[in-house]
C-alpha cells in the first residue's frame, strides 16, 4: 500500500507582518484492526550478484527484500535520482498510520534482504556492497540526531552497525552519494547473510525521510567500483499541454500539443566509453471517444535517434521527444480522449564487451540493466483542466476556519465557457474530512491576483472513496469564465483539511491564499493540488433526457456571447433552458443558414430541439 503524507500551511499574522509555519502530519488509511500487510519472502536465499534499483513502484520486490512493506518504492519523492524510483524511509507504516503518536523517536522504516548465500566466498574475493542515499528529498528534512544506518547480519545471527559511524558522518547535502563497503570480515561469509537499512527519526508521521536506490553486492570488487554499464530513466515524462495535465477536450487545440521530455542518466563515470550514443522507441497510442460511447483509436511506434545523444559519462540529460503527437483535437462528436506514451530506451546495456558494449556478463549475469529502460505514461483528456498527475504524495491545505485559498487557471483554447463544479481530493488524515464545511469560490483575474467574486456555494467536505479519488462538487448554477480565473475554498470549520497535493508537477506559482484582506502568493508549497475546474458535458446533460447530441452542423459561435447563433438546419425547433422552460427567439433566414436571436437571454446553457437533432447552446 502506498503510503501518503500532508504538508499543511500553517499562517500567523504579527501585526502587518504576514509570517509562515510549515508543519507535517501523515495521511491515514483506513484499514481494519490486525490486518496484516507482511510480505516475508518464501525464497530460502539468493546469490551474488544482488542487485536491485526499485524498478517497480509500490512496495519492495519480495525475490530481495522480506519484512520490508513499510518502506515506500516511489517516484515522487526524491530529486534527480540513479533511476526513476527509490525506496523511501519515514515514520509511517505500511497502512499509513505513524508508528507512535506525539513527538516520540526511534527506529521507523527498515528495508531487509533476504538471505544472501555467501558462504562459498572468502574475504580474497573481494564481495563489496554499494548503494546510493540521499538526504531528505522532496519531503520532510530529517534532523542532525536522526539517521539512516545499515546493519549486517553474521554468523550468530546477531545484526552489526556498519555504517555510518555516527550520524554527523551522513551527508546531508541533498544531492544523492554513492557508499561503497567492503565485506572484508568472515564472519560476513555465510549462508544466512543479510543486510538491513534503517532510518531513526520522529515515529508520528512522514517526518525525516530518506531515499535509496540502485543496491548492488558482488564479488570481484575494489573500492573504485563505482561505475556500471547501464543507462537508465530517471525522471517521469513531463505533460504535453503544459502547463497542464488535462484539459477539457472542447478547448484542445493543435496548438497545444507540445514535446514532452524526460531525463535519461548515464551510470558510467570510469574514464573509459565517456560518451554512450543511445536511441529510444517511442509507442503511443490514443483513443477518441464519442458521446454515444464509439471510440477511434490511433497508435504507432516510432524508433528515434535523439539530438541529445551521445550521453557523456556520469551525467544526466533532458531529452525532448521530438517526434510529434498526433492531433486529435477537433472531433465535434467526442467528449473525451486517452492518451497512452511509452518511452522504451534503447542504449544496448545488455550488450557484452566482445559484441561491442560494455556489459560483462562474467561479472554482471544474469542483472538486467533494461529494467530500467522503459517509462509509460497515461493521460486523460476530458472535462476538467488539471496541473496534477492525478497522484499524491504530500498533502496541503490552510489550518483555520476564515482563510481562503485560490487556484489560478487560464483557458485554452476558447475565450469563455462555462464553469458547473470542482473535483477535488480530500485525502483521510486520521479523521474524516467528512462533514467540514466549505465555501466553494470562483474569482475573476484582477491584476494577477483574485478579484471580483463570480460565484460562492456551501458544501460540506466529503472523503475520497479511495486513494487518489476525486469528489465532484457541482455547482448549483453554471458560472461563466473569460481568460484567467481561480477555484477555490474558504474554510469555514476549525482544523485541518488537507487536499492532496502531487509533487511531481509544479504549479505552486498559481497557488494563493488570504488570511484576512490580502491575497499572497504561495512560495512555501512546491507541486500541484489536486484541485480541478470541471466545465461538464452538455452532451451528458442531454443523453440524460434521452435525447442524443447531433455532432453535425452544430450552432455556432458557441458561447454564444450576444444571444445571437447560426444554424445550418431547415428544420422547425424549440429551444429550452435545462428545466424545460421555452425560450422565445427570432429567426432570420440567410440562405443555407439561419441566424437565431434570443430574447432578453441570461446566461446559462440551452437545449436546442428538433424533430430528429439536439444541439446545445452556451450564453455567457
Amino acid at each position: 500500500m502506498i503510503k501518503l503524507n500532508t504538508l499543511f500551511l500553517l499562517f500567523f499574522l504579527y501585526g502587518a507582518v504576514l509570517q509562515a509555519q510549515v508543519r507535517i502530519i501523515p495521511l491515514v488509511t483506513q484499514e481494519k484492526p490486525g490486518k496484516s500487510h507482511r510480505n516475508v519472502s518464501g525464497i530460502s536465499s539468493v546469490s551474488l550478484p544482488f542487485w536491485d534499483d526499485f524498478s517497480t513502484p509500490g512496495q519492495p520486490d519480495t525475490n530481495f527484500w522480506q519484512n520490508s512493506e513499510n518502506v515506500f518504492i516511489n517516484s515522487g519523492l526524491s530529486e534527480d535520482p540513479p533511476s526513476l524510483y527509490v525506496a523511501s524511509f519515514d515514520g509511517l507504516d505500511a497502512n499509513g498510520n505513524p508508528y507512535a503518536q506525539g513527538s516520540a523517536e526511534g527506529v521507523a522504516d527498515s528495508l531487509t534482504s533476504v538471505p544472501i548465500d555467501l558462504s562459498s566466498y572468502s574475504v580474497s574475493d573481494n564481495i563489496y556492497l554499494s548503494f546510493f542515499y540521499e538526504f531528505a528529498g522532496l519531503g520532510d528534512k530529517p534532523e542532525p540526531s536522526d539517521s539512516l544506518g545499515l546493519e549486517f547480519r553474521d554468523t550468530t545471527g546477531e545484526w552489526v552497525s556498519i555504517w555510518p559511524a555516527t550520524a554527523q558522518d551522513l551527508d546531508r547535502s541533498g544531492e544523492f552519494r554513492q557508499v561503497l563497503i567492503h565485506l572484508n570480515r568472515a564472519e560476513w561469509l555465510h549462508a544466512g547473510f543479510q543486510m538491513r537499512f534503517t532510518s531513526y527519526g520522529r515515529l508520528s508521521g512522514s517526518f525525516d525521510l530518506w531515499n535509496i536506490d540502485y543496491v548492488y553486492m558482488n564479488s570481484g570488487r575494489n573500492a573504485l567500483d563505482t561505475s556500471y554499464p547501464d543507462r537508465t530513466i530517471s525522471e517521469p515524462l513531463s505533460n504535453f499541454l503544459e502547463p497542464y495535465r488535462q484539459i477539457p477536450y472542447s478547448h484542445l487545440t493543435p496548438e497545444q500539443i507540445t514535446m514532452p521530455v524526460f531525463r535519461v542518466r548515464n551510470m558510467v563515470i570510469s574514464s573509459s566509453n565517456q560518451n554512450k550514443a543511445y536511441n529510444y522507441y517511442f509507442n503511443y497510442s490514443i483513443d477518441v471517444t464519442d458521446t454515444l460511447g464509439n471510440t477511434s483509436k490511433t497508435s504507432n511506434s516510432v524508433f528515434i535517434e535523439p539530438l541529445e545523444s551521445p550521453i557523456a559519462a556520469n551525467s544526466s540529460e533532458e531529452v525532448v521527444v521530438r517526434e510529434p503527437i498526433p492531433d486529435f483535437s477537433g472531433n465535434e462528436a467526442a467528449d473525451s480522449a486517452r492518451v497512452f506514451l511509452e518511452i522504451i530506451l534503447d542504449a544496448d546495456d545488455n550488450e557484452s564487451i566482445s559484441e561491442g558494449g560494455d556489459y560483462d556478463p562474467g561479472k554482471y549475469a544474469p542483472v538486467d540493466f533494461q529494467e530500467n529502460d522503459t517509462l509509460r505514461e497515461e493521460f486523460i483528456i476530458s472535462d476538467s483542466y488539471a496541473y496534477d498527475d492525478g497522484s499524491a504524495e504530500l498533502g496541503a491545505g490552510l489550518n483555520a476556519a476564515g482563510d481562503r485559498l485560490a487556484y489560478q487557471f487560464t483557458l485554452r483554447g476558447v475565450e469563455s465557457d462555462l464553469l458547473t463544479g470542482m473535483d477535488i481530493y480530500f485525502p483521510f488524515t486520521g479523521s474524516s474530512p467528512d462533514g467540514k464545511q466549505l465555501e466553494l469560490t470562483v474569482w475573476q483575474d484582477e491584476g494577477g491576483e483574485p478579484g471580483l467574486v463570480l460565484f460562492r456555494q456551501l458544501v460540506n467536505a466529503r472523503q475520497a472513496a479511495g486513494k487518489n479519488e476525486f469528489v465532484r462538487y457541482e455547482f448549483a448554477r453554471p458560472v461563466n469564465v473569460t481568460g484567467t480565473f481561480y477555484i477555490g475554498f474558504r474554510q469555514n470549520s476549525p482544523g485541518s483539511l488537507a487536499v492532496g497535493l502531487d509533487v511531481n508537477t509544479t504549479s505552486g506559482d498559481r497557488l494563493f491564499f488570504n488570511l484576512g484582506e490580502l491575497w499572497e502568493t504561495n512560495s512555501l508549497v512546491d507541486g500541484s493540488l489536486m484541485l480541478r475546474p470541471v466545465f461538464t458535458r452538455v452532451d451528458d446533460i442531454i443523453v440524460s433526457t434521452g435525447d442524443a447530441l447531433t455532432p453535425s452542423v452544430r450552432p455556432y459561435p458557441n458561447p454564444a456571447a450576444s444571444g445571437e447563433f447560426y444554424l445550418h438546419t431547415r428544420e422547425e425547433f424549440t429551444i429550452t433552458d435545462l428545466s424545460g422552460r421555452k425560450i422565445p427567439y427570432n429567426i432570420t433566414d440567410e440562405g443555407s443558414r439561419v441566424k437565431v436571436k434570443l430574447h432578453s437571454p441570461a446566461s446559462g446553457i440551452y437545449l436546442i430541439r428538433s424533430a430528429e437533432h439536439s444541439w446545445r447552446i452556451i450564453i455567457p
